[in-house]
């Protein structure tokens, strides 16, 4: 199985995180999905996986992002690529982020802790106000 990390970031991550590598198979994590389920990233499947990591239900950006990917979906599946979407949410605030892309084709895992963020390589910020959530967050989409 080969993993793809989608993720955009406009600050460099901070010294003490893991540089992904391309060739290199993405760390493996277990998350909680909206559907009650959960998604194994990392894990051999025999499939193409594509993780876009979004900041979260409150950035906008990441609302319009997800909803053009799912418009891809078939295109994803004829490649054999399972596509998730994975944010530091909680479960709440990842179902209500669903209910924004007027429900969801892909997968959306939720509860992406630092630890497992900096091993993945990514920026990690504070979040900036009450309207965002009380947890860090991920690169930005």
């Amino acid at each position: 199985m080969q993993s793809c990390l989608g993720m955009f970031s406009k600050a460099a991550p901070a010294a003490d995180v893991t540089k992904l590598k391309p060739g290199i198979a993405l760390p493996h994590v277990t998350l909680p999905t909206t559907e009650g389920g959960r998604v194994e990233i990392g894990a051999p499947t025999g499939r193409w996986q594509l993780v876009v990591v979004y900041r979260g239900k409150h950035d906008p950006v990441c609302v319009t992002y997800l909803a053009a990917l799912q418009h891809l979906m078939p295109e994803f599946e004829e490649q054999s690529c399972d596509v998730v979407a994975v944010s530091a949410d909680s479960r709440g605030k990842a179902c209500s982020f669903v209910d924004d892309l007027r429900g969801a084709v892909l997968a959306v895992a939720y509860g992406l802790n630092e630890e497992q963020m900096r091993r993945w390589g990514l920026y990690v910020s504070r979040p900036l106000g009450p309207e965002e959530s009380i947890t860090l967050f991920s690169g930005m989409c």
